[in-house]
């Protein structure tokens, strides 16, 4: 299953080339509390998004209810980073969806950002998820580009 975040649209459009590719089902995380253009100014040491970035215990709510994943053995998680890190959203998702023993390949959608990091701090966190492949994808990533980490992730 394709699991993502995405408040620009940059995330949702790899997941969805993802989803084509592998012909998966797809959900995608939407918060309680839809962002604004406001929340996500990261100049703004009061918006939302860094308000929440800087507070380890903070989990934004998600609007709808997960999706079922006990017969789901690989999850392909995305999201965008901010600052570096996982959206505080993906961590809601993660400790209310219970991942425990699941195989995660994870992906984003940067301008900058390595993922390497944001991927040690969430194995560190969550050790209990099986964390295999992580990527980062430029917004203008072709089929062909998430096809070749696809591949390579399955072939490990």
């Amino acid at each position: 299953m394709i699991i993502y975040f995405s408040q620009t649209n940059n995330t949702r459009a790899i997941a969805t080339k993802m989803q084509s590719l592998l012909n998966e089902q797809a959900y995608e995380i939407q918060p309680e509390t839809p962002y604004t253009n406001d929340d996500l100014n990261w100049r703004n040491n009061q918006s939302r998004a860094n308000i929440e970035q800087d507070d380890d215990n903070k989990r934004p709510a998600i609007a709808t209810a997960l999706p079922d994943l006990s017969s789901e053995n690989d999850i392909y998680l995305g999201m965008p980073l901010w600052w570096g890190k996982a959206p505080r959203i993906i961590q809601t998702f993660i400790e209310q969806a219970n991942l425990t023993g699941k195989t995660v390949h994870l992906f984003c959608t940067s301008g900058s950002s390595p993922i390497e990091p944001a991927l040690q701090l969430l194995q560190a966190q969550y050790p209990q998820i099986h964390w295999k492949g992580a990527k980062r994808f430029e917004n203008s990533a072709t089929e062909s580009t998430i096809s070749n980490w696809l591949h390579e992730i399955n072939e490990k």
